[in-house]
């Protein structure tokens, strides 16, 4: 988290990250964009999940050598792929 926190130049908590993340993942942007901000901040996974109202990503920014402190949350898109929200700890 340090390591992250430092390159980013905020807080070194969680929850400046995640306040880093709203910050740059504004409604709108393409799939893609999103991609890419969050490849700038550290390795990502990503899990597509089948969505009837749009387009849906679970998302992992692996911050942590131990799995369990990695940041997760989910990107809702359209179906032409523009960024509607993201939510934090929820369950689509």
């Amino acid at each position: 988290t340090n390591r992250i926190t430092q390159k980013l130049r905020i807080e070194p908590s969680y929850a400046s990250i995640i306040e880093y993340i709203k910050t740059i993942l504004l409604p709108g942007i393409t799939r893609d964009d999103v991609y890419k901000q969050l490849q700038a901040i550290a390795p990502l996974q990503i899990e597509p999940i089948d969505n009837y109202a749009g387009l849906l990503d679970k998302v992992t920014i692996k911050i942590c050598n131990y799995p369990l402190n990695n940041l997760r949350f989910y990107a809702y898109y359209t179906f032409g792929g523009q960024l509607l929200e993201i939510r934090f700890d929820e369950e689509p």
